[in-house]
């Protein structure tokens, strides 16, 4: 089983937040694809970037997840490529991480 991760950004280069639908049409699909999504969104992680001496970049982030039986790498590739579209970013995260059940 492999567990599926989307860090999504909060805010634009310009600091204004992005449009609360593009989050939801997301949640969407994954629900309607893979039958459940995990939102975390309350309470936003920060991705930290080292720039240079004395220069981190912090950015707010959001993480959807889901769980998957086999990772369909041309769907996720092609999400991730209309996502990078949506949030004007070309540096978007999804990623698979292999995982056991306890």
């Amino acid at each position: 089983m492999y567990l599926i991760q989307i860090l999504l950004p909060v805010q634009d280069e310009h600091g204004h937040s992005y449009d609360r639908k593009l989050y939801d049409d997301l949640a969407r699909d994954l629900t309607n694809r893979f039958g459940e999504v995990t939102a975390y969104t309350q309470g936003p992680g920060h991705g930290i970037w080292d720039e240079g001496p004395g220069r981190a970049f912090r950015e707010p982030v959001v993480t959807y997840e889901v769980m998957v039986d086999v990772v369909e790498r041309e769907w996720w590739a092609a999400l991730r490529e209309r996502l990078a579209i949506q949030f004007d970013r070309g540096d978007l995260v999804v990623r698979a991480q292999e995982v056991s059940l306890l």
